[in-house]
């Protein structure tokens, strides 16, 4: 299997092979199978393409969905706009599906993919990131999600910050208002 994950593109074969793995019953198996698609960028592009991640979101197995969450985080890095692309439909009433989503966030680097970004901050501000207070990790936080901003892309570290404050004036109900100086 860790010749597969040397392949920039695998064949429409190997892919089936590696999907037949997954849906079998052997967990240990399909564990191993599902690490390399998160660490091979072209047998995700394959499993992808074959809509097996798409499935994946969609199933009711919660094992599926939770397996395509992990994919998802360890593929951000390079895969950025598909990732939110696929993720962008997420319906936040379900806590479940907050969870995934902030798991994927946390993992992610911000700072890699505009279209990503975006992903991002529409999560903030629909709600879907209200409970990623809860501490995941040493010295963990909202705050610490945007860490690289200041350095790698200053101006988005301001609409970060932007759509924080907007989110929390949202919650608390109170419309925005422009301060006049006399």
């Amino acid at each position: 299997m860790a010749w597969l994950a040397t392949l920039d593109e695998p064949s429409d074969r190997e892919w089936v092979t590696l999907s037949e793995l997954i849906d079998s019953a052997d967990e240990t198996l399909v564990g191993h199978v599902v690490n390399l698609l998160r660490l091979a960028p072209g047998l995700f592009d394959r499993a992808d393409e074959a809509g097996a991640i798409s499935a994946w979101l969609a199933s009711d197995s919660e094992i599926a969905r939770d397996r395509a969450a992990r994919v998802l985080a360890q593929i951000q890095r390079h895969r950025p706009s598909r990732v939110a692309q696929l993720l962008a439909a997420a319906d936040c009433r379900d806590q479940k599906v907050q969870q995934r989503l902030a798991f994927v966030v946390r993992v992610a680097d911000l700072t890699l993919d505009e279209a990503f970004f975006r992903f991002f901050l529409d999560l903030v501000a629909r709600g879907c990131l209200d409970e990623l207070k809860t501490v995941f990790a040493v010295n963990d936080s909202f705050w610490e999600l945007g860490h690289s901003l200041a350095d790698k892309r200053p101006a988005w570290g301001a609409s970060f910050v932007s759509a924080f404050l907007r989110r929390r004036i949202a919650i608390a109900g109170q419309p925005v208002r422009q301060t006049r100086s006399r």
